[in-house]
């Protein structure tokens, strides 16, 4: 995510210029969360405060990437998956190239169910919108995982021929080629709710 310039601290509201990559000076709260575990530790009026705070500032700046993207990512948290896909869909639409944009949506359609429940259409659907995030990013593992939590859970789970990308454990070897954050990661496989012994499938091959 590109530099952007906030002027009020969306937890306390503290009135500074700051850049996404800091924390307020007055509450210690990350600007913009760094992922889904971030969010996760935060406590609901925490969370409240970033929700309201970003709908104002995407009023008056409906084009901004960063503050859409976290919107986004706190209705994933809070379990409102049509709204968080709304935001994303908005933006893929006026030809986004943020990979994140892509991958969130795809997080956002799974709806916190296994994608084995899931009809065939909609689980292609998601793959596609995790190739597109594939093919825009320049590298990272969580790209890989989301795509293997697909082929565990639903290509494997139904003994179907693999579709593209080949199987998942081909999909979590690649992922090791990055640096990946164990309590994302956690995150993740909580929120599309695999079986533990999917969890432990999957911590075994990334080896973490």
């Amino acid at each position: 995510m590109a530099k952007i310039i906030v002027h009020t601290c969306p937890n306390c509201g503290a009135n500074l210029p700051i850049d996404i990559n800091q924390v307020c000076e007055f509450c210690g709260t990350a600007y913009i969360p760094k992922n889904l575990a971030a969010l996760a530790k935060m406590d609901s009026q925490t969370k409240y405060n970033y929700i309201t705070s970003y709908k104002e500032k995407l009023e008056d700046n409906k084009g901004n990437i960063p503050i859409a993207v976290s919107l986004a990512m706190c209705h994933i948290d809070a379990q409102n998956y049509e709204f968080s896909f709304d935001i994303l869909k908005k933006l893929a639409e006026n030809n986004c190239t943020d990979p994140n944009v892509f991958y969130y949506m795809a997080l956002a359609m799974l709806e916190g169910k296994k994608p084995r429940v899931l009809h065939m259409d909609k689980v292609r659907k998601v793959e596609s919108y995790l190739n597109s995030a594939q093919v825009l990013s320049s590298g990272t593992g969580l790209y890989y995982i989301m795509q293997a939590v697909i082929k565990r859970d639903y290509y494997e789970y139904y003994l179907f021929n693999m579709h593209q990308g080949g199987s998942s454990k081909l999909l979590l070897e690649k992922a090791n080629n990055f640096q990946l954050d164990v309590e994302e990661i956690h995150q993740i496989l909580k929120i599309v709710k695999l079986d533990e012994s999917d969890r432990s499938y999957f911590d075994s091959v990334l080896a973490i």
